[in-house]
């Protein structure tokens, strides 16, 4: 420690040095620990923070990518169930078409036999009638000329 001293008086440095240097590594140490070590915590929050900002960033971006897709499919598959509503509705369209004509022949069908039937007991009727009518105008005549 004397040697320490000696080298001490050479440099000239008084007992006064001691004590700014100890004061100097005081505030050294209380500063360490009132900022520095703060000051290095939020550094490396905001690290984590900007790393965790990228990781959601890019899982923001799966996601995105998952949306437009599933959008895309969902797309696809709306105009499928289109294209398959409009081709069921035009079998549908055609199958009723195709009933309504079947049974408007068959009501033609059966007009035409009732017109047919009305027309042959309508002319049945009249030769009746017309026989009639010479049975009785002969029998009028008889009388007439009878006298009876």
């Amino acid at each position: 420690m004397a040697e320490l001293s000696k080298i001490a008086l050479q440099l000239g440095l008084d007992p006064t040095f001691y004590w700014i240097l100890g004061t100097f590594v005081a505030f050294f140490l209380i500063s360490e620990l009132l900022f520095i070590q703060p000051f290095q915590r939020l550094l490396l929050a905001r690290r984590a923070a900007a790393k965790n900002i990228t990781v959601s960033s890019d899982r923001l971006k799966e996601i995105e990518e998952k949306l437009e897709q599933y959008n895309k499919e969902l797309h696809g598959a709306r105009a499928e169930g289109a294209k398959k509503y409009q081709e069921s509705a035009r079998l549908a369209q055609a199958e009723q078409e195709k009933a309504l004509s079947a049974l408007r022949d068959e009501l033609k069908r059966e007009y035409q036999s009732l017109s047919t039937k009305l027309a042959a007991e309508k002319a049945k009727a009249q030769q009746d009638l017309n026989a009639q009518i010479e049975v009785l105008s002969a029998d009028l005549a008889d009388r007439m000329i009878g006298g009876k």
